[in-house]
């Protein structure tokens, strides 16, 4: 009875809770303990199980907060390891691997000390132990080489409280490093550039500017921070120019360019300026950063080499090349208006006297006095130049007969009757002038010279202080121009005129859409003689009415059998010359009925006409333009460029084709000036609804770059030189 009390009041209630003990070893709660049994054990196992529910209850806080850290972990950038205080890692969590030195095998149980590269181990070392000594958080960066890679890291040491272990936190501060050194540099750059900077909000309203600036404009950086950019505005530039400075920037970001500020003191100068736009990350403008250099120097450097390039130095004249340049000028401006070009050639008679006597000091006054003379006497438009020495050349354009050049010779001549005062010492010096005249004596600047000088020589032959012309020149040339009026006139009777034709092509496409027609005169005598050389004189003479005339009829017959062979929308240029509109009698209006009558589209005619017939024709030549543009016949403006190229024309008469002009085709490739008019040709011809045709292609290059500038049409022996009917269709 003794032993079953035993078993049921003592060993049965120990087995309960031994039980139990186990069973909370696994995390488990009995919730039945013993009850009955000894009064002792009915309290231990009650005892129990609150201390049971208590670190229950405790393991699953800390579970709880191990899985916060873990996320924690996991979520920030860092390197976290545990050591104790002999620097045995216990532990070590990392969200990015990538960081770790080497394998994580290794890191555990090891000595980090151990595990680490030596220098940067007794670094660790180093401010491990000043951590145990102050107690405090202890910080340091230092670098490793990862992957062939130098990446920069900062660590953090900080004890474990109430425990001799610690926790060390590693963040990879590469970028970091990077951004504060772009930081420094660029601060370094701001600050010490020797081009000014300034930095502004999106509104214009300065926030920054570098030493630079303000060495440039006067402006320290307080006086102009929170103003707005136009405090340096100069008053040089329109509205039109900050429009498309603005446009630049809103359309790419930037802009470069020339442009004049004003500094502090009030001086205007030149700078070449860059803006950039900073864009936030929903690309929005927050600011925009201006680098310019003051370019007063180089400016005025550049105009003293173009000033020594194009001027004698010691008279301020132009001096040889300039004049040539402009010769050939006015040499393409007489031959387009059938106008004379006068070229005076001016010696001093004597004036070696005046060096051998009085000095070279002397000579250069004269020089100095001569130029200010011959300027009295010339006209306005007139240009005086210097050959050089004792030699001056004037040029005299768009005359409509010989006697301006005689009238301004004799003027010379006579001013030359009064003395110099070369500073007390009274001069008296004559002048023998040459004169030749273009095209009689000469076709370009080379040939006027020429003839100009030998001109000049006679009058010296001839006894001094007078003028001389290019008389054998003069002979020669009547004669020839007499004989060629007469042949014209049995050509026209004889039918000796050929029509060629030279294709005009499709830069977009590379097919042939168009060509041009062109005169030829086959003369029994001389073979095929070039429109250039008959033309003028027939335009003078006014058979280009019945030329004209022909033109238009064989240019229809070909055309139809063009279109049988290229399609019904090809099209054929004919020129048409302004003489033909100031013709009453030229009958250009019956051409729309011939044009009818042969079943052909008016719109398949081009008629070319030169810039000078908008600007100088009459009411009724114009009215004639405008019924061709009212039945459809286009109308191509021929040699745009060279002329007058009056915008409000071209928009008054609808102009159909705008022909840029051979000599700028050719100076493309090489030319920046030509590349520049051509495209502006290009692009103002768009604007206005204009197509564009380029004329004397030769070669690829040049085509390249039309073709990149948006030209529609080109026509050039590069494709072909003019030929027959015949062989155009094969």
């Amino acid at each position: 009875m003794a032993i079953k009390g035993l078993r049921s009041g003592i060993l049965q209630p120990l087995q309960q809770i031994t039980g139990a003990t186990a069973r909370l070893e696994k995390g488990e709660l009995i919730e039945n303990l013993p009850t009955n049994g000894a009064r002792e054990l009915s309290i231990l196992g009650e005892r129990f199980k609150k201390m049971a529910e208590a670190r229950l209850k405790a393991e699953e806080s800390a579970k709880k907060r191990s899985d916060e850290l873990d996320s924690v972990f996991s979520a920030l950038p860092d390197l976290y390891f545990k050591l104790n205080r002999d620097f045995i890692i216990l532990e070590y969590r990392t969200s990015s691997p990538g960081d770790l030195y080497t394998s994580p095998d290794l890191f555990l149980s090891h000595n980090m000390l151990d595990v680490l590269p030596t220098e940067i181990g007794k670094l660790f070392q180093q401010k491990i132990l000043e951590h145990v000594a102050n107690k405090k958080l202890t910080t340091w960066e230092y670098p490793l080489d990862i992957g062939g890679k130098r990446e920069f890291f900062e660590a953090r040491a900080n004890a474990i409280h109430q425990s001799n272990d610690m926790i060390i936190v590693i963040r990879n501060i590469s970028r970091r490093k990077q951004y504060e050194e772009s930081l420094l540099l660029s601060a370094s750059v701001f600050e010490n550039s020797s081009e000014c900077m300034m930095v502004t909000d999106k509104d214009t309203f300065i926030l920054n500017v570098n030493p630079a600036f303000t060495e440039v404009t006067g402006y320290t950086k307080e006086e102009v921070r929170g103003l707005k950019t136009n405090i340096l505005s100069s008053g040089h530039h329109d509205q039109d120019f900050y429009h498309t400075l603005w446009e630049a920037l809103k359309d790419s970001g930037c802009w470069k360019g020339e442009i004049y500020n004003r500094k502090k003191n009030g001086e205007v100068f030149p700078v070449w300026l860059s803006i950039n736009s900073i864009y936030d990350e929903s690309h929005q403008v927050v600011r925009y950063v201006a680098l310019y250099r003051d370019i007063s120097e180089q400016k005025k450097a550049a105009d003293l080499i173009w000033q020594q390039a194009h001027f004698d130095h010691l008279t301020g004249l132009p001096n040889r090349n300039t004049l040539i340049d402009h010769m050939s000028h006015e040499i393409t401006q007489a031959q387009r208006h059938n106008l004379l070009l006068a070229t005076l050639f001016l010696d001093l008679d004597d004036f070696k006297h005046v060096n051998d006597t009085l000095g070279h000091d002397k000579g250069d006054q004269l020089l100095k006095l001569v130029a200010t003379r011959l300027a009295s006497s010339v006209r306005s438009e007139d240009l005086i130049g210097r050959q050089g020495g004792d030699e001056f050349i004037i040029i005299m354009g768009s005359l409509p007969n010989l006697t301006p050049a005689i009238r301004v010779a004799e003027k010379i001549k006579k001013s030359f009757s009064e003395p110099f005062d070369l500073e007390g010492k009274t001069v008296y010096i004559s002048v023998s002038i040459g004169i030749s005249f273009y095209p009689l004596d000469g076709t370009n600047s080379t040939e006027l010279l020429k003839t100009s000088d030998q001109a000049m020589y006679a009058a010296k032959e001839s006894g001094r202080n007078c003028y001389h012309c290019f008389t054998p020149s003069m002979q020669e040339s009547v004669v020839q121009r007499m004989q060629l009026i007469h042949d014209l006139h049995i050509a026209l009777e004889a039918q000796q005129f050929l029509l060629y034709f030279q294709p005009i092509v499709c830069l977009k496409t590379g097919k042939i859409q168009k060509a041009e027609a062109l005169i030829r005169w086959n003369h029994p005598l001389h073979g095929v003689v070039l429109p250039c050389e008959f033309i003028p004189l027939a335009e003078e003479t006014r058979l280009i009415t019945g030329i004209g005339e022909w033109l238009f009829n064989e240019g229809c017959r070909s055309l139809k059998k063009l279109q049988q062979a290229f399609g019904s929308d090809f099209e054929l240029s004919i020129n048409v010359s302004p003489v033909q509109f100031l013709d009453s009698k030229s009958g250009l209006l019956p051409w729309l009925e011939k044009l009818t009558g042969q079943g052909l589209n008016a719109s398949s005619i081009v008629i070319e006409i030169t810039e000078g017939l908008l600007m100088t024709s009459s009411e009724e030549s114009l009215s004639t333009l405008l019924h061709f543009r009212d039945a459809g016949i286009q109308v191509a403006l021929d040699d745009f460029g060279t002329g007058y190229s009056s915008l409000a024309y071209i928009q008054q008469y609808d102009i159909d084709y705008l022909k840029i002009d051979r000599e700028f085709v050719r100076q493309i490739p090489e030319s920046t000036d030509s590349r520049v008019l051509c495209e502006s040709i290009i692009v103002m011809a768009h604007r206005l609804g204009i197509k564009v045709i380029a004329e004397g292609i030769e070669t690829k290059a040049q085509e390249r770059v039309l073709t990149e500038m948006g030209c529609d049409y080109a026509q050039g022996y590069l494709y072909s030189k003019p030929v027959t009917l015949n062989e155009f269709i094969k």
